[in-house]
């Protein structure tokens, strides 16, 4: 037996052999992926490739193999299944990028089963490819629209390129500094500017990224000047001529400027004709001076190397006409004569001389017509004639001769005019009529009569004479009042000719009442003005007032004086309880004009309190006013307070014709600041203020005597008294005295409820010395003091009896003070010397101003003068007591 195995590439195929009989068997196998690849390896962003392609170890079996692709990027994109046709060992796919900013290395990932295959790709920038110019080559300056574009290899990333741009060459095409390429984009483009140039320029322009640059050169032709034409081409000195500069291409958005130039000083054109944009032709003007001889000039137009001329042929300048203006005038009357020129006088003007075929008419010799100007006038006098007469002037400049024919006549009645018209009969406006003759009047003047078609309403001078040599006179016109229009003909006649001029005269009209305010508080004067069409005249216009009602008095009549167009007055009114509209009416003949007047009742506009705050148990002033007088019966107001530390009437009321009404409300003692809000109300109408009510406060201290012997019986007061009344409960002040030895005062003291005042007793106490001691009270912190003098007891007298004793013997001593001891009494103190003895201290009893003691002396061997001292506070007495052996 012979066993063979061949392996194929999707199968293994095994054959044996057994006495020439054959036999065989197969197995298939699955193809296995091989590669991946891409070409080429490094692609632009943006860019997208076809050339990426996955190859199998053998031909896909039917239905095909589809392989997995994966990308290790995003700036990769790769589809995610790629499949193999049946039959085929290779696929391809598109590989597309996407932009970035620096270059990105990509793993592409092709998976069949459990093989894997990669390839690597660097995605680079974009980077500059072109530029380009459309058109390449154009003439600089005219209006053919130049395009630049710029290409890159790959597309902008996020947040765009920009490529900068320059030109070799600015004065021939200009460029923008930059262009930006969009992200996502691969191109960009600008718009170049060229420039009127004299020659040929091929400037370049460059583009610029990241240092890569590209180029590209352009052809910039000069603009063609390609015809010059003149219109006239013939002309005398001094008349313009038009020139028409034509170029061979439209101007560009600046125009095209082509240089213009005279040979001759007597023809100047501007230094430059303007081609607008868009145009390829303008014109200029060619001025030109009088001269005294023909010649011809040349103008000649260019632009760079492209010249065109045209020739100008001008004349000498002579008179090409006389005329007079008026042809006809009467004698006496002044004219003007013109000489027009051919053109204008060269340099030196020209003479001309003139002449008047008769005396009648006097020119002046000749006139000479300045350089430059085309026209001269001169002077015509006439003189009076008896007769018309038609005569010649004449003028020449040695080579040519015009005439001209002026007739001189007698004078005449021209014109009659009367202003204003139309008038207001019997205004002020004064109507003024004017003869007027054409020429002066003859000696001892004109006289011209006059006359009216209506002599009873407008009134004028029989006649009225225009004076010698005057060619004029004005009259005046007289109208009257009227209550109807008429149209009256004033008529003037002179040397048989009659004008006649028409007057109107209407009557004066009312053309407007105002009133100011239209709506007022009843009571009140509101003020009314009429007004009339025309001033006034001396008598002054006088118009009829009225009202619709009783509640409005209104004066019989408005009288506009002299000279004025309008009249002030004023309007009363009557006090009403509702609301009433009434019509005031101005007339005047069968002209009327009314105006609403608005009456409203007087309303309550406002409460005050005099003064608004105070301390409880004063009284404050309240004043209630209305925005207008009371009606009849007067305004009763309701009152209102919230508390009832305020005590006001329930109603009160503002009396007939009276705006205002003032009454006193008490107030009651509080013990903190109390905000009351007082309301009044009438007719709907509330109003309030607010007063502030304070407790009382210590107003004052007093004392009853400020000096007073201390001890002793005088009594002494204190009084205190508050700035109002001490509100429920009273008020407790705390009093002190500042020297308790001297005087004292009870701890405190209360104002009854209701009270402005308390009294209090003063305690005073015997002193040795004087002194000034204070009295004080306080009260919520806020103190009164008083001073009080306390004086010491005054010792009057100290007496013995008798004052001689025997030794061992007794006597009586007496101390006498000044003032009746008080409830205490007076404590007098008592000394001896050696010889007698005497109690230490006698009392003054209450009520009492002395006291005795005893004295006893002491034996002695011989006869002594023994000294009793009384002491009261620093006041000393002595006494002698003589004691005999």
């Amino acid at each position: 037996m012979i066993f063979r195995c061949i392996l194929f590439a999707t199968a293994l195929v095994c054959t044996a052999s057994v006495f020439g009989r054959v036999g065989s068997s197969s197995r298939l196998y699955a193809p296995t992926l091989t590669s991946v690849a891409i070409a080429p390896i490094s692609i632009y962003g943006g860019d997208s490739s076809t050339s990426a392609t996955v190859t199998l170890s053998a031909s896909a079996p039917a239905g095909g193999l589809a392989v997995s692709l994966f990308s290790s990027n995003a700036s990769l994109a790769v589809p995610p299944l790629v499949t193999v046709p049946a039959g085929s060992s290779t696929a391809s796919f598109t590989a597309s990028t996407s932009a970035v900013t620096t270059p990105t290395s990509v793993t592409v990932t092709a998976v069949l089963g459990a093989t894997a295959r990669t390839c690597s790709v660097s995605v680079v920038p974009a980077v500059l490819a072109s530029v380009d110019i459309t058109p390449k080559t154009f003439v600089g300056g005219s209006a053919t629209v130049v395009n630049g574009k710029v290409d890159l290899k790959g597309v902008a990333p996020s947040g765009g390129l920009t490529v900068t741009l320059a030109t070799s060459n600015a004065s021939a095409i200009t460029v923008p500094g930059s262009v930006t390429i969009a992200a996502g984009s691969s191109s960009g483009s600008f718009s170049a500017s060229s420039v009127q140039n004299p020659v040929e320029y091929k400037p370049t322009i460059t583009a610029t990224l990241q240092g890569a640059s590209k180029l590209v050169s352009v052809t910039v032709n000069p603009v063609q000047t390609t015809s010059l034409s003149l219109n006239p081409t013939s002309i005398p000195g001094g008349s313009p001529s038009i020139g028409t500069v034509t170029v061979s291409d439209p101007a560009g958005p600046n125009g095209i400027r082509v240089k213009l130039a005279s040979n001759s000083a007597h023809a100047t054109v501007p230094a430059y004709a303007t081609v607008a944009p868009g145009s390829t032709s303008s014109t200029f003007k060619i001025s030109t001076v009088g001269i005294a001889k023909a010649e011809t000039v040349v103008i000649t137009a260019s632009n760079g190397a492209s010249t065109q001329t045209a020739s100008l042929a001008m004349t000498s300048t002579t008179i090409a006409s006389v005329s007079v203006q008026p042809t006809n005038v009467s004698g006496g009357s002044d004219c003007v004569g013109t000489v027009l020129l051919t053109g204008s006088a060269p340099a030196g003007g020209i003479v001309v001389s003139l002449l008047s075929g008769n005396a009648s008419a006097t020119v002046p010799a000749t006139i000479t017509i300045p350089s430059g100007s085309s026209s001269g006038q001169f002077a015509v006098t006439t003189s009076p004639v008896s007769a018309v007469t038609p005569l010649t002037l004449l003028a020449t400049d040695q080579i040519t001769t015009r005439t001209c024919i002026l007739t001189v006549r007698l004078a005449q009645l021209s014109s009659l005019a009367v202003t204003p018209s139309p008038v207001v009969g019997g205004s002020a406006t004064p109507v003024a009529g004017v003869v007027n003759l054409d020429g002066p009047a003859p000696t001892g003047g004109a006289t011209v009569t006059l006359a009216s078609s209506n002599q009873a309403a407008v009134t004028t001078p029989q006649s009225v004479t225009v004076p010698a040599g005057s060619k004029s006179v004005q009259f005046a016109v007289t109208t009257v009042q009227n209550s109807t229009p008429y149209g009256p003909t004033i008529s003037a006649t002179f040397g048989g000719i009659t004008k006649s001029a028409s007057l109107s005269v209407i009557p004066e009209q009312v053309t407007g009442l105002s009133l100011d305010p239209a709506s007022i508080t009843s009571g009140k004067m509101t003020s009314g003005t009429v007004s009339i069409s025309q001033t006034a005249g001396p008598s002054g216009i006088k118009v009829h007032l009225t009202a619709s009602g009783t509640d409005v008095v209104t004066p019989l009549e408005a009288v506009v004086q002299s000279g004025a167009t309008s009249a002030t007055f004023n309007i009363g009114t009557v006090p009403v309880k509702l609301s009433e509209t009434l019509n005031v009416t101005a007339a005047n003949g069968a002209s009327t004009k009314s105006a609403a007047l608005t009456l409203v009742p007087a309303k309550l506009s406002g409460i005050t309190a005099t003064p608004a705050s105070l301390v409880g148990g004063n009284p404050s002033s309240i004043t209630l006013t209305l925005d207008g007088p009371a009606p009849a019966g007067g305004l009763s107001v309701s009152l209102f307070a919230d508390n009832q530390a305020v005590s006001a009437p329930a109603t009160v009321t503002v009396p007939a014709g009276k705006t205002f009404v003032t009454f006193a409300v008490d107030t009651s003692g509080v013990s903190a600041s109390t905000a009351v809000k007082l309301s009044a109300t009438a007719s709907s109408v509330t109003t309030s203020t607010v007063m502030t009510i304070k407790p009382a406060s210590l107003a004052s201290l007093k004392l009853s005597i400020r000096l007073v012997v201390g001890g002793s019986s005088t009594p002494v007061t204190g009084t205190i008294l508050l700035n109002g009344q001490a509100p429920t409960g009273g008020v407790v002040l705390n009093l002190a005295s500042s020297n308790p030895y001297a005087a004292t005062v009870p701890a405190t003291v209360t104002v009854p409820a209701g009270q402005r005042q308390i009294e209090f007793p003063i305690t005073t106490l015997q002193t040795p010395v004087v002194y000034n001691m204070a009295v004080s009270a306080n009260l919520g912190g806020a103190s009164q003091s008083v001073t009080l003098v306390v004086d010491p007891e005054t010792l009057v007298s100290t007496s013995l009896s008798p004052n001689s004793v025997n030794t061992a013997g007794t006597s009586s001593g007496t101390v006498t003070i000044s003032q009746t001891a008080g409830p205490k009494g007076i404590l007098v103190n008592l000394q001896s010397d050696k010889y007698s003895e005497v109690p230490s201290s006698v009392l003054i009893p209450s009520g009492s101003t002395s006291a005795t003691f005893a004295v006893r002396a002491k034996a002695v061997t011989k006869t002594v003068i023994s000294t009793i001292t009384v002491t009261v506070g620093v006041q000393v007495k002595t006494a002698q007591l003589t004691i005999k052996r």
